[in-house]
């Protein structure tokens, strides 16, 4: 294989890099969106970040700490992908946003410590810390959300292709060295280079891809209109944007909120018993009948494909149950009214901000628990989170 010399190597990457985190960065600038976007974008910056860092490496080997920097940043993008992967699907949670920092740190601090190294200080962390997080974002895309959109197998592909790459540069690292001609010839950076062009360009399309898809009815900004949920509720992204404004002033005024979440259930048993076509009649219904019993000025948006949750100001535990046991009625009534109705297991929960404070996302993943335990139990149709 021929190669090139390492600055050539390094050029060329860095040009692709920082030509597509650059034009995904200026898409993200013109939507002004929120979410999933905004972690890939973030991620982008810090493959921007890596290509300068490795640059500057390239044309100084004595700048030891471009090396540990650029080493942190390759980690922080790889968390970033995985976590725009899970804001994506509605699982995002501050456990995840801490282990992509402290994978980042540990990174860092490696390469610090075998600084002597000189130019592999660093590297088994890297790797592994590159190959699991590619490996988490690769199983984020194949569930929940991001499984029911198409272009989400690019992201697969190149999750999946770095987390196996990766995996295997370590393992031939730590038994055959950085010196040796198989990892020369394969995991070494000419290698490594013409991997990174390859993916970072399909990982562009496909995040760009995906952000489009996620993007509601021209009708109305924010509502989702495709062929599985004809109603107008908010986009995941949009709401949760909707519920961190909300949240925020709301802490900010000491004001009481509830974020309370509905759930069905038992659409695939539906579908085994009644058919296909009474599953689908439901599927495409109930978001529509949720949006018409709404209280007026409450966001409404979808977490997942089975829960929408809503942004209440209600004072107290009493209030938001009340609202939540009027929402489910309107919806059985709007459901059993369809031709040939079939009830679906109806789940509602909510989660108060003087319970949970007012993080949006702890409170969304709050209440969809809730909505989740009241479809699978009887007698309770409404339940508190934490209660």
């Amino acid at each position: 294989m021929s190669a090139l010399d390492l600055f050539t190597a390094q050029f060329l990457t860095a040009l692709v890099v920082i030509t597509s985190g650059a034009v995904f960065l200026l898409e993200t600038v013109v939507r002004r969106e929120s979410g999933s976007g905004r972690y890939w974008a973030a991620a982008f910056v810090a493959g921007i970040l890596v290509a300068f860092c490795y640059m500057a490496w390239a044309i100084d080997r004595g700048l030891w700490i471009a090396v540990a920097l650029g080493n942190a940043a390759f980690v922080s993008q790889m968390g970033l992908m995985w976590l725009g992967c899970r804001v994506y699907n509605g699982h995002l949670g501050t456990i995840h946003q801490a282990s992509a920092a402290a994978a980042a740190l540990v990174a860092f601090g490696s390469a610090l410590l075998e600084r002597e190294a000189g130019d592999w200080a660093g590297a088994p962390a890297l790797f592994l810390g590159i190959a699991i997080f590619a490996a988490l974002g690769a199983f984020e895309t194949l569930r929940g959300a991001l499984r029911e959109v198409f272009a989400s197998w690019g992201l697969t592909f190149v999750l999946g292709a770095a987390a196996l790459y990766y995996l295997a540069r370590t393992a031939v690292f730590l038994t055959a060295g950085p010196d040796s001609v198989l990892f020369t010839e394969w995991f070494g950076t000419n290698m490594t280079s013409l991997v990174t062009v390859a993916l970072t360009v399909v990982a562009v399309v496909s995040t760009s891809v995906l952000r489009v898809a996620s993007v509601s009815s021209p009708a109305v900004p924010g509502s989702v209109t495709d062929a599985r949920r004809r109603s107008v509720l908010l986009s995941r992204d949009v709401f949760m944007a909707a519920a961190t404004d909300m949240a925020g002033r709301g802490e900010r005024a000491g004001a009481p909120l509830t974020l309370l979440a509905i759930r069905i259930d038992g659409l695939d048993e539906i579908a085994s018993a009644f058919g296909p076509d009474t599953a689908e009649l439901i599927e495409v219904s109930w978001h529509s009948a949720v949006h018409r019993h709404l209280p007026i000025h409450a966001p409404a948006g979808s977490l997942d494909d089975s829960t929408v949750a809503i942004v209440l100001d209600a004072p107290s535990a009493e209030q938001a149950a009340a609202a939540g046991n009027e929402l489910r009625q309107g919806l059985i009534d709007d459901l059993a009214a369809l031709k040939d109705a079939v009830l679906p297991a109806i789940g509602v929960g909510y989660a108060l901000a003087e319970d949970h404070g007012y993080d949006p996302d702890i409170l969304a993943q709050a209440a969809r628990e809730a909505a989740r335990r009241s479809a699978s139990a009887s007698g309770m149709p409404v339940m508190r989170a934490g209660g």
